[in-house]
């Protein structure tokens, strides 16, 4: 058998072709895996953290006076508990890693003023500014950058009723 034949039978055997285009294809199956599998991990963690921005401002809303506009007062005092209760909305679950910090938090009062039955009526305002990491980054480092982190602005606002 010459050189020639045998280079013709080989590029005839189909023989392992398939586990051959598997191989090739299957990085990009888990890139594509994993980055859907992210993309829910993250859109859980932004849900959370808008539902703990919301409760905050329930919150600050219930236990603010309700004449907090013609006093002149503030809600500087509250911030640490609102922090607290953000914090805890996003802590996450044992089985996931943490993906949310809370870098920032800002509570006020608007006095909005209008043809209503209290003039003006107080609204509480909470915005936090939240980080949000993909702990598994290093696995896309692999097909090029890593992913970095992406930071956002919440804001949540709720009339105040007062106790």
């Amino acid at each position: 058998m010459n050189l020639n034949s045998h280079i013709k039978r080989i590029r005839r055997d189909e023989d392992g072709v398939m586990l051959t285009e598997f191989a090739i294809i299957l990085p990009f199956i888990l890139l594509v895996m994993f980055l859907i599998v992210e993309s829910a991990r993250i859109f859980f963690a932004y849900q959370a953290a808008v539902d703990g921005v919301r409760d905050a401002s329930r919150y600050l809303a219930r236990v603010a006076p309700v004449d907090i506009c013609d006093t002149g007062g503030n809600v500087d005092g509250f911030e640490a508990e609102l922090r607290t209760r953000v914090e805890n909305a996003v802590g996450g679950n044992p089985a996931f890693p943490q993906t949310v910090t809370v870098t920032g938090l800002n509570a006020s009062v608007n006095c909005v003023a209008g043809d209503y039955r209290q003039d003006p009526v107080p609204v509480a305002n909470v915005s936090a500014s939240v980080r949000f990491t993909f702990p598994f980054s290093g696995f896309v480092a692999f097909f090029g950058d890593g992913l970095e982190t992406v930071n956002s602005n919440i804001d949540a606002d709720s009339r105040i009723f007062g106790l």
